[in-house]
């Protein structure tokens, strides 16, 4: 079975030009770290409930505990990590965008705008 690529072609089947190739790479790369963000952070409200529930039982472990902190800690240094990560990519997609120099009313760039507020409403 042949394996298919995702590329998208202009109107008249040319080739990517090397622009077009960045501005999908970039919209690529703003929506997994949009994802990590909000992957982390559900990991640092999960962990915050289960720091809770442990230490309302009776018989906790305190190195248990002390592990369960470890670990929320650092999930929490990885939200700022990836909040300066996406951020970055958010203005590296701008950049891309502005370079393309396509209409507001084209379709890529309507998704890549909707993307970026979104990505920056997270953060």
């Amino acid at each position: 079975r042949a394996v298919t690529t995702r590329r998208s072609y202009s109107a008249s089947t040319m080739p990517e030009t090397a622009e077009e190739k960045k501005f999908r790479i970039q919209q690529g790369v703003v929506r997994r770290l949009a994802k990590e963000h909000k992957c982390y952070i559900d990991e640092t409200n999960k962990g915050v409930v289960e720091i809770a529930a442990l230490r309302a039982s009776a018989d906790h472990d305190e190195y248990v505990l002390k592990k369960m902190v470890e670990r929320n800690e650092e999930s929490r240094a990885m939200v700022g990590d990836a909040s300066r990560r996406l951020t970055s990519a958010c203005a590296d997609l701008l950049q891309a965008m502005e370079a393309l120099g396509k209409g507001e009313d084209d379709e890529g760039m309507k998704a890549a705008k909707e993307l970026i507020e979104t990505s920056r409403a997270q953060v």
